[in-house]
């Protein structure tokens, strides 16, 4: 499976190959719904990730301080972030640059850095 992330749990069950090919993901917020300047700012705030994911499960386990909301699709998870019903989202780079691509202007998502 191409998406597939490596994890120690799946590790245990599931033979992985040679990497191929690197995936990176972030988090992402527009300017104009957040003030939020840090990673750690985003305590208590809503972030969010698409159901059933990588991202789903690292930001559950690695920041519960978060308050992580599922979506069932990019779509929602997109207009949720544009209405700012959350601070904050987690996907990979290249998708969301692809998709900012198709759908807006270059720079209308900001990831932290």
């Amino acid at each position: 499976h191409s998406g597939l992330f490596h994890t120690a749990e799946r590790s245990l069950w599931m033979h992985f190959s040679k990497q191929i090919y690197e995936v990176e993901s972030a988090l992402f917020y527009l300017p104009q719904h957040s003030d939020i300047s840090s990673i750690e700012a985003l305590a208590g705030q809503k972030v969010g990730v698409i159901r059933a994911s990588f991202q789903a499960d690292y930001l559950g386990r690695r920041h519960p301080e978060m308050e992580v909301i599922e979506f069932d699709s990019y779509a929602g998870l997109i207009e949720s972030a544009e209405k700012g019903l959350i601070k904050s989202f987690m996907d990979e780079i290249q998708r969301v640059k692809y998709r900012m691509f198709h759908r807006y202007q270059r720079g209308h998502f900001r990831r932290f850095r």
